[in-house]
């Protein structure tokens, strides 16, 4: 029961995810644009961090591993975009004067964005150190 419960709250935060997600790509967020980077990709990180045991021991199926590609390549691609657009002025002026104690207390932002960059590499690195645990055949991986 509870089991189906998490699946369910997955596939609806996965539903959700993607509709912010097709609501940036269209420009129609009510957020800044550098928040809602932030935001998406903290989002998707938490998402694919919640379901990485699962989908690493169903690496052999092909929709398991579009999961884990498709939410790391959106999400890794967000928050550099989150520092470097127009709207930043303020990060901007704190990353110029390279003070880090500046960069914290002007913007929350590139600090976030960091820390996701982090946890993106993080999923990134087990993701390959699980691939090897697979031997590619012609039709694809097999454990």
């Amino acid at each position: 029961m509870i089991n189906r419960l998490q699946k369910a709250a997955g596939s609806l935060a996965s539903l959700f995810l993607g509709y912010l997600s097709w609501k940036w790509f269209k420009g129609q967020l009510d957020f800044g644009f550098n928040l809602s980077c932030v935001i998406l990709s903290l989002g998707w990180l938490l998402l694919t961090a919640n379901g990485v045991g699962g989908l690493f021991r169903t690496y052999f199926d092909r929709l398991s591993r579009l999961k884990v590609q498709i939410s790391m390549t959106f999400g890794m691609f967000l928050p550099p975009w989150s520092s470097s657009r127009p709207g930043t002025r303020v990060a901007q002026s704190a990353i110029f004067h390279r003070s880090p104690v500046c960069l914290v207390t002007s913007s929350p932002l590139p600090l976030a964005a960091s820390l996701e960059l982090l946890g993106w590499l993080a999923i990134y690195f087990a993701y390959k150190r699980n691939a090897r645990k697979f031997k590619q055949q012609g039709h694809g991986p097999l454990p």
